[in-house]
């Protein structure tokens, strides 16, 4: 192992924009680097996200690996195990989720709502065929009133509203989130067209820090890779971070290191050059 600040007992790893290629899958250079890894070290490799857990558990079981998983950027965490024990389980409140589709009702922003394993659309827009050709994943389809009806109905909260759309509406919404339900949710701003809405509590850093603990990590022995803004703060707070070539500047300036982009397989050949593989 190539000398760190600390030993390397934990790695994380972001998705999109980190661990995916050009296509949006794992190329065989990084499927073969974390497999070596973890056979050679028999160090956890842990999948943080904002995406649903069946849009990562297809990327476990092509990497071989059982750890934990953190999916909605920590609004769900469970063990990636055949009866998947959740370990941590936050939600929005469905009447937040129907103040947002008030705010956007009469606007075409998109609305995805999804909770646990279910994505729920109202029709194949744009929007919708972009992110099933990202995340390889089908949503259900369904009105917006008639999935928060049934979700309410039974007791269940929403894991992610995902709003995409013109950017200056995108950016309306944003600021209504801020003031009215500023203690209720997140509101996060991946991109001028997409907000992402979760629930209170759910950050990287968090959920990290809540993973490694069971795990008996401390954070000043885990490496984290990331490409984006909600990773800065879990960047920072490990022993070893990294930021993908193609990361903002803020979020490159919150790592130890600077990998390659993620078009170029940056993540795999940092690993490659960390553990001499």
């Amino acid at each position: 192992m190539a000398e760190t600040l600390q030993p390397i007992k934990a790695i994380l790893s972001d998705i999109d924009g980190t661990l995916l290629n050009k296509n949006r899958v794992l190329s065989p250079l990084t499927v073969e680097a974390i497999k070596k890894v973890r056979n050679l070290y028999n160090i956890p490799f842990i999948l943080i996200s904002a995406r649903m857990p069946k849009a990562i558990t297809h990327l476990a079981t092509q990497l071989e690996i059982t750890d934990p998983i953190i999916a909605y950027n920590g609004g769900l965490i469970f063990h990636n195990s055949e009866k998947k024990e959740v370990v941590q389980n936050l939600t929005i409140s469905t009447d937040v989720a129907y103040d947002v589709y008030s705010f956007l009702k009469d606007t075409d922003v998109h609305i995805s709502l999804f909770r646990e394993d279910e994505w729920f659309v109202e029709t194949e827009d744009y929007w919708a065929k972009r992110e099933i050709n990202n995340t390889r994943v089908t949503p259900e389809f369904a009105p917006v009133e008639k999935t928060l009806e049934k979700w309410a109905r039974h007791g269940f909260g929403v894991h992610k509203i995902m709003c995409m759309g013109d950017a200056h509406v995108v950016g309306e919404l944003e600021h209504f989130m801020r003031r009215e339900h500023v203690g209720n949710a997140n509101a996060y701003r991946s991109k001028d067209t997409y907000l992402e809405i979760t629930p209170m509590g759910t950050n990287k850093a968090l959920a990290m820090h809540k993973v490694l603990d069971a795990l008996g990590v401390d954070a000043a022995n885990a490496a984290a890779f990331g490409d984006n803004y909600n990773d800065v703060e879990m960047l920072r707070e490990v022993g070893y971070g990294v930021a993908m070539g193609n990361s903002p500047e803020k979020v490159k300036k919150a790592a130890n290191v600077v990998a390659l982009h993620h078009k170029e397989d940056g993540l795999a050949h940092e690993l490659i050059r960390l553990f001499n593989l």
